[in-house]
Parts: C-alpha cells; sequence; structure tokens
C-alpha cells in the first residue's frame, strides 16, 4: 500500500526495508501502544497513537530496526528517518490529539470504499474522547480524500532538505 508514498520511498527506497520496519513499528509500538484499526478482509488498516501514548520507540525497537536496515545493505532510513522525526515532532500539535500515523489499503482493494471505512472508525473513536486528530501526508492526491472527513490543512513544508513535500493536517472532534 505505501510503494509509491513519496516521504516512504524517499526514507526507504526498497518495499522489503520497507515491509520490514513497519513490522517492527506494529509490533513494538502501535499493537502495544497505539490503536490498529483494520478491515475484516485484511485490505486495509490504520495506526493511531493517542499524544499521550509512546510514540518514542524504545532502545530494543531502535536496535532491531538498526539491525534489520543493516542487514538488508543500507543505512538511508536512520540516516534520513532521524532528522526527519525530529523535524515532525516540532510542528506537531502541543495539546491532546490523536496522530493517524498511516491508512493503508492493498492496491486490488483500492477504490474499494475500505479506507474510508477504516478511516471512519478511528475518527469515531477520536470524536468520542473529543480529542482532534493529526496526520501529515506527502501525497498530494490524498488531500482531497482527508478533507472529504473534515481534515483541514496547517501547513505545507519540506522538513528535511531534498525530501518530499508534506502535508499537515488536523481535524476537530
Amino acid at each position: 500500500a505505501f510503494a509509491t508514498d513519496p516521504i516512504m520511498m524517499w526514507l526507504f527506497k526498497r518495499p522489503d526495508v520497507l515491509e520490514a520496519a513497519l513490522n517492527i513499528l506494529i509490533n513494538d509500538q502501535y499493537l502495544p501502544y497505539g490503536r490498529v484499526t483494520r478491515d475484516g478482509t485484511g485490505n486495509a488498516a490504520a495506526l493511531w497513537m493517542p499524544s499521550t501514548g509512546s510514540a518514542e520507540p524504545s532502545l530494543l525497537s531502535m536496535l532491531r530496526f538498526t539491525a534489520m536496515t543493516l542487514a538488508r545493505g543500507t543505512c538511508r532510513p536512520i540516516v534520513r528517518g532521524l532528522p526527519l522525526s525530529e523535524n515532525l515532532k516540532k510542528i506537531a500539535p502541543k495539546e491532546p490529539h490523536t496522530y493517524l500515523f498511516m491508512i493503508g489499503v492493498h492496491p486490488t482493494a483500492k477504490g474499494t470504499g475500505l479506507g474510508g471505512q477504516i478511516l471512519r472508525e478511528g475518527l469515531s473513536w477520536a470524536d468520542g474522547h473529543r480529542t482532534p486528530v493529526y496526520l501529515e501526508t506527502s501525497n498530494h492526491e490524498l488531500l482531497a480524500f482527508y478533507q472529504r472527513f473534515g481534515f483541514r490543512v496547517q501547513e505545507m513544508i519540506t522538513p528535511v532538505r531534498g525530501s518530499p513535500t508534506i502535508w499537515t493536517m488536523l481535524r476537530n472532534p
């Protein structure tokens, strides 16, 4: 689902490295501390983190990530990811919110409404807790999708020299 995402490809370049990184992230951060919403078919998922959750990876998680990237013959995600992460943290909302890290739909299921379905589920949860939802996207084509669900563009930035443009978006409950 992320093989064409500009920031993911800038960070990881290779789909095998991206897939392994996402597995570490999901298992080490989002399953224990955040929320993972999935459709019933396994073709769509979203990763959510309350701003009060553990968004910082543990030392063990960092070591696993480093070992994984080096074992695949690259340090690109580390060299590019650390400054990207630091710069994005600086512009994230300071008030309590829910962070939508990513939403993905398998390429064969795009256009079937699954993305909207799992987005609505997560937004319903956030609305029930009266928290705004914040996200970043580097895919200009997704701006209209998110806007249909009440997100508004906050800022358009290039967080690291040479990186793709990122739009930050916020949706109030």
